[in-house]
């Protein structure tokens, strides 16, 4: 229909507002196209849910006063389907938002019936004002069906030639990447002019934007480190050293994102992960973009915009000892990850220091076990059954890695004695030459074989009690 648009090479990251189409998100998912559905809070039918059931991405968010938690610029595409948004009123509020997030040279793709003449002409002239050229503009004879593809200009010359600068554009100190609680504003956000900017210049083709990093970013040597680092991770330990069966895994979630490198490394994968950026950290929303993965900003003090058991995976790197910092508790958090985790899903948890170890064992103890369970020591050890077991995990398991344990337990009892006191679940010990390479977190004047006998690089897992039944055999 449209020359310019190659689905899964030059368009990548789509945004289908309302999630009315299934379909349309399954059609490009073939093609390599990632379209994260955008579920409104006001949807009278859960149409969002459903798109996560079917192993799609899918977010709930309000649209209406605040902008959209996203970055500026980010989608190369933007679709409505019959989604019913009144896009020209108050002062186009909702398309001057969609403007924001779209990349300069982007598509917005809008199909409805229209019954209302002074409707659509009040549509076609507010996306003239915003200099919006129409590529497309059918109509299906058969279901009456009008499909408009516009594209934003690519660059700032064309605002210049308005008669009427109606919507004005935005003040220069306007930060248009500023998405959290920011309210929606009624004007036109310029176009990067320069290639030191991000959004200059269209990214490359998918693939190759996952490893070919444009001009402006200057954290190419940190992308590249952390992409390098969770790719030992992924491969020689969370694929096949702590029992995932990743053809039951589809939605992901990695909780405290920094570059999506946990993303890019599952990318060979058949998952989709959702990165998260808390609100409070560096905003690298829009590197992960940039690379062709999905993202969100969030604050973990509140609920996360989706539905109950809506993820198979959350993986939670070094989140809980930020939150520390934060004088934020993580009982909080992981109330919220039993929320939205499936039954019989898995969660990972990598940390630092052992009170946050303690204290999320805790609180775990209260959120995810039931009323039986099994415990054992593996790796380099004889495997034996604790009397003192006694529970069972709901949902499958919990991965827990601690730096300075060597420290802090120094081949003490005391670790075993917290976590007998904790009521702890299904516990092991991974101990593998591959999880004490791959990491950076220990500490580096111990070797392998004194961390291994100090109980270092633990993984705390917990599993449900039919997988424990057969472990246990």
């Amino acid at each position: 229909m449209v020359p310019d648009i190659e689905w899964g090479k030059n368009i990548r990251m789509v945004l289908d507002v309302g999630c009315t189409e299934s379909s349309f998100v399954a059609a490009l998912l073939e093609k390599e196209v990632l379209t994260l559905s955008l579920g409104l809070k006001d949807d009278l039918v859960d149409l969002a849910q459903v798109a996560l059931e079917r192993g799609f991405p899918a977010v709930v968010s309000p649209f209406g006063t605040r902008r959209l938690p996203f970055p500026s610029g980010v989608f190369d595409a933007i679709h409505c389907g019959g989604c019913g948004i009144p896009w020209h009123s108050n002062g186009g509020k909702l398309l001057l938002e969609i403007n924001r997030i779209l990349r300069p040279g982007g598509y917005f793709m809008l199909s409805k019936k229209y019954d209302n003449f002074e409707e659509e002409e009040a549509l076609s002239l507010f996306t003239a004002s915003i200099c919006w050229n129409i590529l497309v503009h059918n109509t299906d004879e058969i279901s009456e069906l009008r499909v408009k593809i516009h594209q934003k200009p690519e660059s700032n010359d064309i605002y210049e030639l308005r008669r009427n600068r109606n919507p004005p554009t935005c003040k220069e100190e306007e930060n248009a990447d500023a998405a959290w609680y920011v309210p929606m504003k009624t004007c036109l956000h310029t176009i990067p002019a320069s290639i030191e900017q991000r959004g200059a210049e269209w990214p490359d083709e998918w693939p190759k934007r996952l490893e070919i990093f444009p001009d402006w970013l200057s954290d190419r040597e940190k992308v590249i480190a952390e992409t390098d680092f969770w790719k030992a991770i992924v491969n020689k330990s969370y694929l096949n050293g702590i029992g995932i069966d990743w053809s039951s895994i589809r939605n992901v979630m990695d909780m405290n994102s920094i570059y999506g490198g946990f993303a890019a490394a599952l990318s060979p994968q058949k998952v989709w992960v959702m990165n998260v950026v808390p609100v409070n950290e560096p905003d690298k929303l829009a590197i992960i973009y940039e690379r062709g993965l999905l993202g969100i900003f969030h604050d973990w003090s509140e609920s996360f915009g989706t539905y109950p058991r809506s993820y198979d995976l959350l993986h939670a790197d070094h989140l809980f000892s930020l939150l520390k910092d934060r004088s934020k508790q993580p009982v909080g958090v992981a109330v919220e990850m039993d929320r939205i985790l499936r039954p019989g899903g898995w969660a990972i948890i990598r940390d630092k220091v052992i009170k946050e170890g303690e204290a999320l064992t805790l609180c775990c103890s209260h959120t995810f076990l039931s009323y039986k369970s099994w415990f054992h020591l593996s790796g380099n050890m004889d495997s034996t059954v604790s009397p003192a077991a006694i529970f069972h995990m709901v949902l499958s398991v919990w991965s827990v890695q601690w730096k300075s344990a060597c420290f802090i337990l120094r081949g003490q009892t005391r670790f075993i004695k917290v976590i007998s006191d904790l009521m702890v679940g299904a516990l092991s010990f991974f101990c593998t030459d591959e999880l004490i390479r791959g990491s950076d977190f220990l500490d580096e004047e111990w070797g392998a074989h004194e961390m291994e006998d100090m109980f270092c690089n633990m993984f705390c897992v917990y599993m449900s009690s039919e997988e424990a039944e057969q472990q246990g055999k």
